[in-house]
């Protein structure tokens, strides 16, 4: 009889350890409510500052900004290593072979 209560005891406490919760109240876990970051929309139109740089693949341009990287596409004549106010339009869906960027149709671009 002692060893069937013991088994139960330790059956109990077994089943007990794995009832509590994964991050007690307060420690983070790795689910988050906060919103997924906006995705660029098709079309939408952006003004943004930055520098334009060579990309990782060959006859690649890129605009470097804050928080976020644009491929220029059609764009004018624009010099590595300068800061530009870029006018563009986004296509996020456009298939390019730079990989580096979100796409955008440079509507105009002054040096700053």
């Amino acid at each position: 009889m002692r060893a069937a209560v013991t088994s139960v005891v330790a059956a109990l406490a077994l089943v007990g350890a794995c009832g509590g919760e994964a991050n007690p109240p307060g420690e983070s876990g790795g689910l988050t409510t906060s919103p997924p970051p906006a995705s660029p929309s098709e079309g939408e139109e952006v003004l943004v500052r930055g520098t334009v740089q060579t990309g990782v693949e060959p006859d690649c341009l890129v605009l470097i900004t804050p928080g976020r990287e644009y491929l220029l596409l059609d764009a004018p004549q624009v010099e590595v290593g300068k800061r530009y106010l870029v006018r563009g339009k986004l296509r996020p869906g456009a298939a390019t072979t730079c990989m580096q960027g979100t796409p955008m149709t440079v509507l105009r671009a002054d040096p700053l």
